[in-house]
């Protein structure tokens, strides 16, 4: 009997103990909080794509720079504008899972997940983990707050495609306007010979001090430094080597103050050439010869006015 009635007791506890975890359980259905980030006052952004480098945002006074750690560059401003604005506020539909046995199957471990730390000021603000998009009709992806174990179901809109990858964040240019304010003097510096335009007292420009040009296409070329969007090549790659030829510099200010670099690379083919701006010395542009390189390149007679208008 008393062996019965000890396990009457325990069964009773266990039971007892079921219908706790059950009733405590969080609903599923019911709504949480946000995660609520200050993007006012972050000034790093550390992304960390499952398998790959990771990717810095850091604010500097001059602007955004976005680096691996082994090269940076300036960051276009609306792509670091949009990171932010994703992840603002974060409504936390549900609650779907509490234990880490179940990340793997939300995409939240370590080999799947995209980990996002927020800094400002030195202080961590914000850490966690997205997750995998759910592939029904609810439009969800997983999250989960570095140091717990909970895993909450949030919106995917935003959160789904944020960028993993440096392209998406770098302001690919050979110059911004500011370099062309008040521009006074540019040369074209070729292997065996140099030619100097000159802003003259009206505007208008000349050759060599003396020749007079076509102030319209000088414009358009420096008007085509600012517009420039190359495709990049590569990031922090040595071209010194013997394969890259320099076929000659766009050098604005005097002394120099920006050099554009015009090269081809043996090793790519005949008709590629690479376009390297000292601002952005971590960034590389790809060109054939009628692309970019040919607008920023043309033979010297281009800029000279023609015979009929010599007369």
């Amino acid at each position: 009997m008393k062996i019965k009635r000890v396990l009457f007791v325990l069964a009773a506890l266990l039971l007892g103990y079921v219908l706790y975890r059950w009733l405590s359980r969080p609903a599923l259905s019911s709504r949480h909080s946000n995660l609520e980030i200050p993007i006012r006052e972050v000034d790093l952004i550390d992304l960390r794509p499952a398998g790959q480098p990771a990717i810095l945002l850091k604010k500097e006074p001059q602007g955004w720079i976005v680096s691996d750690g082994s090269w940076s560059t300036p960051a276009r401003p609306e792509a670091v504008e949009d990171l932010l604005a994703s992840v603002e506020q974060i409504p936390l539909y549900e609650l779907v899972a509490h234990d880490p046995e179940s990340w793997k199957r939300y995409g939240l471990d370590d080999e799947q997940a995209l980990r996002l730390v927020v800094w400002a000021k030195e202080e961590r603000i914000a850490d966690f983990a997205i997750g995998l998009p759910e592939a029904d009709s609810l439009h969800r992806c997983f999250l989960r707050v570095t140091g717990l174990p909970e895993v909450f179901a949030v919106p995917d809109l935003a959160l789904s495609t944020i960028a993993t990858e440096p392209q998406a964040y770098i302001q690919k240019r050979l110059a911004d306007s500011a370099a062309l304010r008040d521009l006074q003097q540019w040369a074209y510096v070729l292997p065996d010979t140099t030619y100097r335009f000159t802003r003259q007292q009206g505007g208008d420009w000349r050759l060599q001090d003396s020749l007079p040009v076509r102030g319209e296409r000088v414009d358009r070329l420096l008007d085509a430094l600012v517009r420039a969007r190359g495709q990049y090549l590569d990031m922090a790659r040595n071209y010194s080597d013997s394969s890259l030829y320099v076929l000659g510099e766009i050098q604005l200010g005097e002394p120099p103050e920006l050099v554009i670099t015009l090269a081809r690379d043996r090793s790519l083919g005949e008709r590629a050439f690479l376009i390297h701006s000292s601002q952005y010395p971590a960034l590389w542009h790809r060109s054939d010869s009628g692309g970019l390189y040919g607008e920023l390149m043309p033979p010297i007679s281009y800029f000279l006015p023609s015979s009929k208008e010599n007369q």
